[in-house]
Parts: C-alpha cells; sequence; structure tokens
C-alpha cells in the first residue's frame, strides 16, 4: 500500500480572497505535477481532501490524470492543525489501497513524520506548495519514504 501525502498548491492571500483559491502559478503547478503523474501511469483507489477550495482545486487538477478507482472526496481530519495522531489511528477505516491525501501544513508534515518515525514533532520531509511525497507501507504498519516530488523539479 501506498499513500501519496500531498501539500496543496500556492493559494491566495486570505484578504485577497477568503475561499483562498489557488494562484495562476499554483495551478500551473499542479498542472505540471499533473503531467508527470501522469506519464507514471499512477493508479490510486482513493482521492481524499480537505473540503477547502485550495486542497480541492489541487486534488481535482491531480486525479485529471490518474487513473482512481474509488472515492473521490472530502475526508475530516485532515485541516493543518488536526490531531495526527487521532487521524493515523482511524486511518485504517478510512484509507484502504493506495490512496492520496491532499492538505495542509503542519497536518501533512506531521503525518508524515508520525507514519516514519512514530513522532509527530521530528521533520523528516520538507513539504513545500503543490509537492507530492509518497509513502510505502512495509511490514507491521511500518512506512518508508519511497520518493518526493516538488513543482520546482518542473521548471
Amino acid at each position: 500500500m501506498k499513500i501519496y501525502l500531498v501539500q496543496h498548491a500556492e493559494a491566495v492571500p486570505k484578504d485577497e480572497n477568503a475561499n483562498r483559491p489557488l494562484t495562476k502559478k499554483g495551478a500551473e503547478d499542479v498542472d505540471r505535477m499533473a503531467d508527470f503523474l501522469g506519464s507514471m501511469k499512477l493508479q490510486v483507489e482513493n482521492v481524499f481532501h480537505s473540503g477547502k477550495t485550495r486542497a480541492v482545486q489541487t486534488a481535482e487538477g491531480l486525479a485529471m490524470t490518474m487513473d482512481v478507482t474509488g472515492k473521490f472526496e472530502k475526508l475530516d481530519g485532515m485541516g493543518g492543525d488536526d490531531d495526527v495522531v487521532a487521524f493515523r489511528d482511524e486511518m485504517p477505516a478510512s484509507v484502504s489501497g493506495d490512496t492520496m491525501l491532499v492538505g495542509h501544513q503542519p497536518f501533512m508534515g506531521k503525518l508524515a513524520s508520525l507514519l516514519l518515525t512514530g513522532s509527530d514533532d521530528i521533520v523528516p520531509v520538507e513539504f513545500q506548495k503543490g509537492c507530492v511525497v509518497c509513502l510505502g507501507r512495509g511490514d507491521k504498519d511500518t512506512w518508508r519514504l519511497e520518493w518526493m516530488l516538488t513543482p520546482a523539479i518542473f521548471g
């Protein structure tokens, strides 16, 4: 099983638009990332997002080039400051098969930390807006970092 952790792409400031949609650069970053993931023929069973506009737009853009065989929907508990321990403990019930989670910082970084190290306050992965981090599940609920892509790779 693989989990793809995604921090939403660049969004407009809150004082410009309270819904915080993606900026032009953010949308372009998602398009380039989606093209690359599509060329990898990436398949996921589910794509879950936080429900916030910037996360939904990022998830939709990425999912368009992937083979999504199951759900595409909002999943509670993925807000920036939500409890990653509670999320991890409930994750097996809501996440099955290869799954993409699209959310916010610091939640994504803390979740990666918790899965990789057992602690949510170590920083083994430095998330960036629009990045995709692939974690693979090993034996006995251990996780390993398989790869990470950032929008900067694509120019």
